[in-house]
C-alpha cells in the first residue's frame, strides 16, 4: 500500500475515533434526557409510553404532550446537538465508501464505516437482534476487524459474539 494511501486510511480511522469519542461523551446525556422525558410524559398522560398505544387518542395525547415536554426540557437543543455530531460523520463515511478496498486494512476500515451507520446492532445481545441477517452482518463486521487487528470503533454496549474480538 502506498504511503499516501496509508496516511489517508489512518486519518479516516482517526476521524471515526474522534467522532465516537464525542458521541460517547454526549450519548448518555441524550439518552438520560429522553428517559426523563418519557417518564414525564407518562406521568402527565396517565399511562406508560413504552407499552404502545391502544387508541388513536392515546397516540395524539402522547404526541401533544411530547411537544410540550420537549420545549420545557430543552430536548430540541439536545437533538440538534446530536444531529450536529452525526452530520460530521457523514462525509467521513462517504469518503470511506469511495475506497476500492484491496487490502485487509481497507476492508476493515469499510467494516468500521458500516458499523457506524448500523450502530444499533451493538445495542442488544446478538440473539435479541431483529433477524438472522442482521446478526450475520454484526458478526461479519466484528470478524473482519478482528482478523485485520483493527479496533471496532462503535460504542459497543455489549461484548462481541465471538472470542476473536
Amino acid at each position: 500500500m502506498a504511503q499516501d494511501q496509508m496516511t489517508d486510511l489512518k486519518s479516516l480511522v482517526a476521524q471515526l475515533e474522534l467522532f465516537y469519542a464525542e458521541h460517547a461523551a454526549f450519548d448518555p446525556i441524550y439518552k438520560d434526557a429522553i428517559e426523563r422525558r418519557e417518564n414525564e410524559i407518562s406521568r402527565r398522560i396517565g399511562f406508560p409510553t413504552y407499552c404502545g398505544f391502544r387508541t388513536d387518542e392515546e397516540a395524539r395525547a402522547y404526541l401533544d404532550e411530547m411537544g410540550q415536554v420537549d420545549k420545557e426540557m430543552g430536548i430540541d437543543i439536545l437533538r440538534k446537538k446530536s444531529d450536529e455530531i452525526f452530520s460530521r460523520l457523514d462525509p467521513v463515511v462517504k469518503k470511506i465508501t469511495t475506497i476500492n478496498a484491496r487490502e485487509l486494512a481497507e476492508v476493515a476500515l469499510k467494516a468500521n464505516a458500516v458499523a457506524t451507520v448500523l450502530e444499533r446492532l451493538w445495542e442488544s445481545p446478538p440473539e435479541d437482534l431483529d433477524d438472522y441477517e442482521v446478526g450475520l452482518v454484526r458478526d461479519l463486521i466484528e470478524d473482519i476487524c478482528a482478523v485485520a487487528g483493527v479496533h471496532l470503533v462503535v460504542n459497543k454496549r455489549l461484548a462481541p459474539r465471538s472470542d476473536l474480538n
